[in-house]
């Protein structure tokens, strides 16, 4: 299971062990290179964290990475993630992503069954990219969860972890 980052570490997995992996989560995911938009906010975040530190970071990210109105446990659990980062690390994944490789060609490629779970309401990663991962992708199928923004998991853990289950074991 890749979610955001995590998914270019797992296609990262896939590319150079094709055979060890049977299914594929993926969950807000994308393929192609940074937008020079995506690019520009994601340097000036590692900007921002290296002279500002942290503190900003909960309140700029959760309205990203969660649904509108989130829950109170949901918001709990993010703001504790975002205040225990350290800056350094912060400021590399935000770079990280400003620069990250097209991974459009290793879509194409795979050959287990994927899933791409997206948030209907994710504001980092939109249905579009969902879709289009969905039609690269030979043998994958799209959930999208409803009341969920971009760390479903966390927005709909009941809902997310019986739809992965699912898949899983089907």
């Amino acid at each position: 299971l890749g979610l955001s980052m995590g998914s270019y570490a797992l296609l990262e997995l896939q590319r150079q062990a094709p055979l060890m992996l049977r299914r594929l989560v993926l969950v807000g995911a994308r393929a192609g290179l940074a937008s020079s938009e995506q690019k520009a906010r994601h340097e000036a975040a590692a900007r921002r964290v290296k002279t500002e530190g942290i503190g900003w970071l909960e309140e700029v990210w959760v309205p990203i990475l969660l649904r509108a109105n989130p829950e109170l446990p949901a918001r709990r659990i993010v703001s504790h993630i975002l205040r225990r980062a350290s800056p350094q690390g912060v400021a590399a994944a935000a770079l990280a992503l400003a620069g990250r490789e097209d991974q459009t060609n290793v879509m194409r490629t795979l050959t287990c069954s994927t899933l791409i779970v997206q948030g209907a309401d994710d504001r980092a990663t939109s249905l579009a990219e969902a879709e289009a991962l969905t039609r690269l992708i030979p043998q994958a199928q799209l959930e999208v969860l409803t009341g969920a923004g971009h760390l479903a998991n966390v927005d709909e853990p009941e809902r997310f972890n019986r739809l992965v289950v699912s898949f899983l074991q089907s």
